[in-house]
This record gives structure tokens, sequence and C-alpha cells, in this order.
């Protein structure tokens, strides 16, 4: 059994996303396709039902996520796992608070720096970061009154591959078990662990 099959085993979803909607014709049938039979087969049903239409839209600069639009500079798998990501924290505010709670945790007392700097690259303008020893250093990222945090966004991209999901898990397995928590709708953590 696969990392991906164990997941979809755990999380029993049947309902697909409520409704997709796009402006980019040239990735339409892809991303229904995608969204309703990849990455909802590991989202379980009470959060797809939590999120309402999602629409993706063509962005010039870079991809985001603006309430439930997405605009995507490309299709791509690993940052549509990231922008649904975004999607379900700023729709659920226990789960929000509990990114929150986990970034704080693990970022205590450790300098910020610029991630501009980090991956000398300008298009992250003033952003800045704490290490917390995640996969992705990016997971890290502040926002002013914590209004967002990347932690299930970058969580989530994870488990877009099988040696995504695995490496994931064997690097952190206590951010594996949170994200894979909220995926499965369980954020109070009463799940068996794996």
């Amino acid at each position: 059994m696969t990392g991906r099959d164990a997941i979809k085993t755990i999380v029993s979803a049947e309902d697909d996303f409520v409704y997709i909607t796009t402006n980019l014709r040239q990735y339409q049938d892809k991303i229904v396709d995608f969204i309703m039979y990849d990455l909802g087969d590991i989202i379980s049903d009470k959060i797809k039902r939590s999120l309402g239409t999602i629409e993706f839209v063509e962005s010039d600069t870079r991809s985001y996520h603006q309430d439930n639009v997405i605009g995507l500079l490309e299709f791509d798998t690993k940052t549509i796992y990231h922008e649904i990501g975004h999607c379900i924290e700023a729709k659920n505010k226990d789960i929000h608070r509990k990114c929150v709670s986990f970034l704080d945790k693990r970022t205590y007392a450790r300098p910020t720096f610029k991630l501009r700097d980090y991956f000398v690259d300008d298009r992250y303008g003033r952003e800045i970061a704490q290490p917390g020893g995640f996969i992705n250093v990016y997971a890290g990222k502040r926002v002013e009154y914590d209004a967002m945090t990347e932690i299930l966004s970058v969580g989530l991209e994870q488990f877009n591959t099988n040696d995504n999901i695995l490496k994931f898990y064997e690097y952190d397995r206590e951010y594996f078990e949170l994200i894979l928590d909220i995926i499965v709708g369980d954020i109070n953590g009463k799940r068996k662990t794996t």
C-alpha cells in the first residue's frame, strides 16, 4: 500500500469538492480531474464541504489565494495543493489557530530572516520567516498579526506524491501528523497516530 492509498483509507472521502469554476480554458479539464480525483481523495468530506466554490483564475506574477479564488501562473499540482491549503485555513478559524500555535511553538525565540535573501529572489519582497526545522523553510513565514500561515499550505503540498509523503513522514513526523489530522477533519488530534 502506498502512502497516498493509506491516507485515502484514513480519510474515507466519498464526496467531491462542491463547486469548481475556472476561466483557465487550457487547464480546465486538468484542474477539475485533479481536484476531484487526486486532491479530493485525501481531504475529508467535512473539510471539502466547508470550502464552498473554489475559483481558479490566471495570474501574471505568482500563484496566490484570496478568499476562495486561486490565481495560477501555470498548472502545477504542488501549487494547487499549496493554495487549497490556504483556502482551508482561511475558512476554518480552529485550523488557523492550530497552525499559528504550531508555528509559534516551532519558531519560539528564533531570529527572523528575509525570504528574498534566503531564496535570492526579489519576488519575496519584504516577506520574513523564522527557522523551525521545517521540511521547507517557507513554512516558517510570518505574516503581520498572524493573519495567515504557510503551515497547512506547505505541509499539504508534501502530500502531492508518494515519495513526498514518505519524505515528509520521515523528516518531520510531528508536522506530518498535524497536516494529516487537519485533512482527516480531526483538528483536535484524537485520531490514532500512524
